[in-house]
């Protein structure tokens, strides 16, 4: 009992600290995942905002190229062109995005192919420039949301949640380890308590082997009563005293031995006194066995029940 209640404040201060460990987790866990997701969309809009740039590279008039006739200016056109596309296809490749978001690349990126980098279309341009701010503008919003109030404490309550079940699992498996050592020890214990209930039985039958052996050869009479006083053995020089079978006498009381009665009543009080006090008896009483009369050293004893 007072093992018990020591252990309860412990088990309280335990339960305490892992509650404040896994909120402590819950918190350490979102603030973690905004931060990366609020990254990875910062990383997107400066992605989009290259391809932009490259964009920009490509916005001349009309027949430019071919007006300056310079070599140098349509290398550089084909190489915005190259950058904008590489850029875009860095911008679609982190895993993560929407169906919806990941359609809105291929399509500006399909677009973006198809320009004529020596004559590209103003409109297509134009048309690409709305889809990457539209773009970008969705990817702002997306981080203003995440840092609300709300948004971190959905995914405080998501973490807590994941705690919790871990929590539970490891609680269970602790149990269930608890449990499953508890029943070994019990197990042990049983088995234990049933060998030297087995070896106290095996004692029990060796010692009535021999006080059975005992009685058949001993030439004195000796008998045993139950709690009630009713015979429970007899050696055969008992038998013989009386002048009767065991059969005959089996479970019966003084009187069915032809004691006198007198002789009957004063064993029945010296019996009796043994197996209250359980204190032995040794004293000289003159008997009546079948008639005859004879004087006798009885020596009583209590034997413990086997």
């Amino acid at each position: 009992m007072a093992s018990a209640q020591v252990m309860l404040p412990v088990i309280a201060a335990v339960a305490l600290v892992v509650l404040a460990a896994a909120n402590s987790f819950a918190s350490y866990a979102s603030d973690r995942t905004l931060d990366r997701l609020t990254g990875e969309g910062r990383e997107r809009i400066a992605k989009a905002d290259g391809v932009a740039t490259a964009l920009a590279d490509l916005e001349r008039p009309p027949g430019a190229a071919e007006q300056s006739g310079a070599a140098a200016d349509v290398v550089k056109r084909r190489a915005a062109l190259q950058l904008a596309v590489r850029r875009l296809d860095d911008l679609a490749s982190p895993a993560g995005l929407s169906t919806a978001e990941s359609g809105r690349l291929a399509a500006i990126r399909k677009s973006l192919v198809g320009i004529d980098p020596l004559s590209p279309d103003p409109l297509k341009l134009a048309g690409l420039r709305d889809e990457l701010g539209a773009y970008r503008s969705a990817k702002r919003t997306d981080i203003s949301v995440l840092r609300t109030e709300g948004e971190r404490g959905r995914l405080i309550r998501f973490y807590r949640s994941l705690a919790a079940i871990l929590l539970a699992f490891v609680g269970g498996g602790a149990a269930m380890f608890g449990l499953a050592r508890a029943r070994r020890r019990a197990e042990s214990a049983l088995a234990r308590a049933t060998r030297e209930l087995a070896e106290a039985e095996r004692a029990g039958r060796r010692a009535r082997s021999f006080m059975e052996q005992v009685g058949q050869a001993a030439t004195v009479m000796i008998y045993a009563r139950d709690q009630d006083l009713n015979l429970a053995y007899a050696n055969p020089a008992a038998l013989a005293a009386v002048g009767r079978t065991w059969e005959e006498i089996a479970g019966r009381r003084g009187e069915d031995l032809a004691y006198g009665r007198e002789s009957v009543r004063e064993h029945e009080i010296s019996d009796r006194q043994v197996l209250e006090t359980g204190e032995a008896m040794t004293f000289t009483r003159v008997t009546q066995f079948a008639g005859r009369r004879r004087r006798t050293l009885p020596a009583l004893y209590q034997v413990p029940a086997s």
